[in-house]
């Protein structure tokens, strides 16, 4: 199940659809809003100061990396949105009821 959350095309389909819906709810292309958005969607709670610092470089990374495979600004930013939910599905605290 593990491998099928990681590469399922399904999976990522719905990562960008929840990309999609975070950048609906969040009402701003402002990173910090669009974490707080995503993990209160995903996890049902906000992310402490070190993960939203974390999700923020990720974000950051993310966007530089696919700049510099030549994609426009904001499709860029949306594929950096894309791969934090797709993250945030694949934790454990998603994937797992304690």
């Amino acid at each position: 199940q593990s491998l099928a959350m990681l590469n399922d095309p399904v999976v990522v389909e719905q990562a960008a659809a929840l990309a999609e819906r975070v950048e609906k709810e969040a009402s701003t292309t402002e990173p910090t809003r669009q974490i707080e958005t995503a993990w209160q969607m995903v996890l049902a709670r906000l992310p402490s100061a070190s993960e939203k610092q974390a999700c923020a470089e990720l974000l950051q990374k993310q966007t530089a990396h696919f700049i510099g495979e030549k994609q426009p600004a904001e499709q860029a930013a949306r594929q950096a949105l894309t791969h934090l939910c797709h993250m945030l599905l694949n934790t454990s605290e998603f994937i797992y009821i304690p």
